[in-house]
């Protein structure tokens, strides 16, 4: 902006109007203030006469500059023109320049303004090569938070869900895609810790959500306390206030749902459950989740419905197979379970020692043996010696004459999602370690001992959660030499509640023996958290 004033020009650098220094516009007011008034009249002269009158017109010029902004034209980059496969490397080195969760990101919103992923077979493939960026996965979950848009977190979310591998794993990728908040477990004890009596402690529980009524996890604390106290029919009145809450996540109405069946309100139990998928007809997880407590329940059809859901939405998931073929098998159709079974092994080469064929093995390999361990009570030789063929031709057993079994395979299974069972072994003199085969989301874990040692080898089964009211059922099956003439089979049920969290054996020959569970499973049991905390938003 710049600007005449009277007496003298004043020119400024674009700041308001008569711009310049304030001392220079102070000096340019004062000499137009005392310059003559331009109307004055006067009596003398020369010709007598007056002098008429005149009127200075000082003229502003304002001048005013904009930045306008420039709009760039989005260029392609050189890497938009080069193939999948060279993109994905220079990708993979974008990803490694990238410290952070936000780098990565910033590296794929970068690629989508470049022209280099003009299709979803592209934007997947980075995806892909970000994930394998990542490593491991609390990463992946720390950038599942950061990406932008729906879709990418989507196949994120399901491709995380796939590598989940052990219990805690399991814990984790239910508290990100669970409840975003919890409750303050340090501080819920602490108040707790101060009842002196179960009156007392119920009294804690309901000022605690008096003081927060929104918050999910204090209020199934409550609904727990309740029932451990038999005051079941306030237990009910918040269980259906929990039910219909519109913040209710998929753990609530699963704590509900069993809060019911305890109580022999089947009806009740079923329809909470239904209502996981209500409101969310093709989330994978919901469905996964209502499948798979069907199954625990032993409502096999309906469970297989619910997978053939699942498969429908994922058809490329192998996984969603495996657990059509577990409800399949709960329903008593064996044959097609093995069938579906073997054409998930199928997805990868033979004798695969990770991945969701290798889980299929393993269950091919518990289904087999209780098959022949039946059989074998039965006296049945025919059938002993077809299922031992079929066993051959599905890849659980490869070789004819002879195999590469295991001398011991001992494997732990289960249904219900939140178990949170963990499969722990030690070899003779050493300590006990989790094994190589943990497959916790498709419930699944096995202990593989290649040539058998005379001394005692030792197995524990663990829940790391406390929960007073409910139970959990699992087997362990045990097979020496599967496959061959020597054969031997042990089927043991297993049943975790509030007295039983963790069972011991020692592994000696062919004999399998109860034994005192170790220091740190004892520990462990004690102080256990709830699985409504350890899990409460569990999807």
């Amino acid at each position: 902006v710049s600007a005449a004033w009277p007496g003298g020009d004043v020119s400024g650098s674009g700041q308001g109007f008569g711009v310049g220094s304030g001392a220079e516009r102070r000096q340019a007011m004062r000499r137009s203030a005392a310059a003559p008034s331009p109307r004055a009249s006067s009596r003398g002269g020369a010709s007598g006469g007056f002098v008429l009158s005149t009127r200075t017109t000082t003229t502003v010029t304002i001048t005013t500059n904009a930045d306008i902004a420039m709009h760039e034209r989005r260029a392609c980059s050189d890497a938009s023109r080069a193939s999948l496969e060279d993109r994905r490397a220079l990708w993979a080195e974008r990803f490694a320049a990238r410290g952070s969760s936000s780098g990565f990101v910033d590296v794929y919103l970068e690629a989508g303004r470049r022209c280099e992923l003009p299709t979803s077979r592209d934007r997947r493939a980075i995806l892909e090569t970000m994930l394998d960026a990542a490593g491991s996965l609390p990463r992946m979950i720390e950038l599942y938070s950061y990406l932008p848009d729906a879709t990418a977190r989507t196949f994120f979310r399901s491709a995380i869900l796939r590598r989940v591998r052990t219990a805690d794993d399991l814990r984790r990728v239910r508290d990100a895609f669970g409840l975003g908040a919890s409750a303050d477990q340090a501080l819920v004890e602490q108040v707790l810790a101060r009842a002196s009596t179960p009156e007392g402690r119920l009294a804690a529980l309901r000022r605690l959500v008096a003081q927060t009524p929104t918050n999910l996890e204090l209020r199934l604390r409550l609904l727990e306390e309740l029932e451990a106290q038999h005051k079941e029919a306030e237990a009910v009145r918040l269980a259906e206030r929990l039910r219909t809450d519109p913040l209710a996540d998929p753990g609530a109405r699963t704590a509900v749902g069993e809060l019911y069946l305890r109580l022999g309100r089947e009806d009740d139990a079923r329809r909470t459950f239904s209502e996981i998928v209500e409101f969310q007809p093709m989330d994978e997880l919901a469905r996964r989740r209502l499948g798979d407590l069907y199954r625990a329940h032993g409502w096999f059809e309906d469970a297989y419905r619910q997978y053939q859901t699942l498969v429908s939405i994922r058809p490329d998931d192998p996984s969603a197979l495996l657990l059509l073929a577990q409800a399949a098998a709960g329903a008593g159709r064996i044959d097609e379970a093995l069938r579906l079974e073997q054409r998930v092994m199928e997805t990868s080469q033979r004798g695969a020692r990770e991945g969701v064929a290798r889980a299929a093995l393993l269950w091919s390999s518990v289904r087999f043996a209780e098959l022949r361990k039946d059989a074998e009570a039965r006296g049945a030789n025919d059938e002993l010696d077809a299922l031992l063929a079929r066993m051959r031709r599905s890849g659980v057993l490869r070789g004819t004459a002879t195999n590469d079994a295991p001398s011991v395979r001992a494997s732990l299974v289960w249904a219900h999602p939140d178990a949170n069972l963990a499969l722990y072994a030690a070899y003779p003199g050493l300590s006990l370690t989790r094994p190589n085969d943990l497959y916790s989301e498709l419930g699944v874990e096995a202990f593989d001992v290649e040539e058998q040692e005379s001394a005692p080898y030792r197995i524990e089964i663990r829940r790391d959660v406390r929960d007073r009211l409910g139970s959990i059922a699992a087997r362990l099956v045990v097979v020496w030499n599967e496959g061959r003439d020597d054969e031997q089979i042990t089927v043991l049920p297993l049943t975790f509640d509030a007295t039983h969290r963790t069972y011991a054996y020692s592994l000696t020959g062919r004999a399998l023996s109860p034994a005192t569970p170790s220091a740190e499973a004892l520990r462990t049991s004690d102080d256990a958290p709830s699985v409504r905390m350890t899990a409460g938003g569990a999807r």
